[in-house]
């Protein structure tokens, strides 16, 4: 069976892709990927919009390819591509990386923008109920399947968790002798208002809560106390991140926080970190049960003060959820629901 891979963003960009090739190809399936090519500002600002010109261009490109390339189904990777297999009318899954029924609405400034996008979400909300009723669907989370489950019982399970060649080939360092926090996560414009950590982050200037490592491309004011890393390849990351005690999953409260689940959580959770997120992170909660530490906006500052001298106590929460981590939090646990997904197409 010939299975073709379409996506908006480049391949290299995105882990969750890459496991689902290798998942077909360990199961003999024949797989191609393909780059739709409009990952940038302005072309998704288009595709927000569904102008007619630029969609029918894309639509026709992807026609294209399917007729080069013939294969029996296409994994969709995105609610673009997914639409545009459907007009198609393409024999095609639909990996839903992220909540597209009830998408955040990001509050962006420009009103002329903030119209466009808005407009664009109300679109792919459409777009995705629609899809979900007619289309075997994977996504990421216990909350987002619950609700695509309201409207389709073919929707499967799959987290973007590490897999166990990874999990198996951590390399364990030293640990600092104080308690150390790290956070991983990018900062993409207009979308700060639901992965806030300006807060955060001028709480660890003060030095008085331990050293905080930003893994990040934020530029936020730093000094001895807050050191800013730069982005690495993830077998490497999932080596630097083992030297510290916590690993934070804090972000203002926000009630698209109850869709969420990050890919640090599970590179957390491998390296031996205890967790620390905040409480509306809902899907964190659920699956770490006691073995993480949830915390409300006005108990950040107390809970940080707290922790400073409990190194013993967090190393011992890191490595339970380290072993927690090796049963529960792989990849392959979950695989092969991408197979019953295409047995269903």
């Amino acid at each position: 069976m010939r299975i073709l891979h379409l996506s908006h963003t480049g391949l290299e960009y995105d882990s969750r892709i890459q496991k689902a090739i290798a998942t077909c190809i360990k199961n003999g399936l024949d797989c191609s990927f393909y780059d739709l090519g409009y990952s940038n500002s302005f072309n998704n600002l288009v595709i927000s919009g569904h102008v007619p010109y630029f969609w029918s261009k894309i639509r026709t490109k992807v026609s294209k390819i399917l007729r080069k390339n013939k294969p029996d189904i296409i994994h969709a990777h995105d609610i673009y591509a997914a639409e545009i297999c459907r007009e198609l009318e393409e024999a095609f899954i639909f990996d839903s990386h992220e909540n597209w029924l009830e998408p955040p609405k990001h509050p962006y400034k420009n009103l002329l923008l903030r119209y466009i996008k808005h407009k664009g979400l109300d679109k792919f909300s459409q777009w995705c109920r629609e899809i979900i009723i007619e289309t075997p669907t994977l996504t990421v989370n216990e909350t987002i399947l619950e609700l695509y489950k309201k409207y389709s019982k073919h929707v499967y399970l799959l987290p973007n968790y590490i897999t166990l060649e990874e999990a198996n080939n951590i390399e364990f360092k030293e640990k600092s002798s104080k308690v150390s926090y790290v956070y991983v996560g990018n900062d993409y414009p207009n979308r700060a208002y639901f992965r806030n950590i300006d807060r955060m982050v001028k709480l660890f200037l003060t030095g008085k809560y331990g050293k905080l490592t930003l893994i990040t491309n934020k530029n936020p004011k730093v000094n001895e106390y807050v050191r800013i890393q730069k982005f690495m390849e993830h077998k490497e990351l999932l080596n630097y991140l083992t030297q510290f005690t916590v690993g934070l999953l804090y972000y203002e409260p926000c009630r698209d926080h109850h869709y969420f689940l990050a890919n640090k959580f599970s590179e957390y959770a491998h390296a031996g970190l205890c967790i620390l997120y905040a409480e509306s992170l809902t899907n964190v909660a659920r699956i770490l049960g006691e073995l993480g530490i949830a915390v409300g906006a006005e108990d950040l500052e107390d809970t940080l003060r707290d922790l400073k001298e409990r190194r013993e106590y967090l190393e011992d929460k890191g490595e339970r959820t380290r072993q927690f981590a090796k049963k529960n939090l792989i990849w392959e646990l979950y695989e092969a629901n991408i197979l019953k997904a295409y047995k269903q197409v």
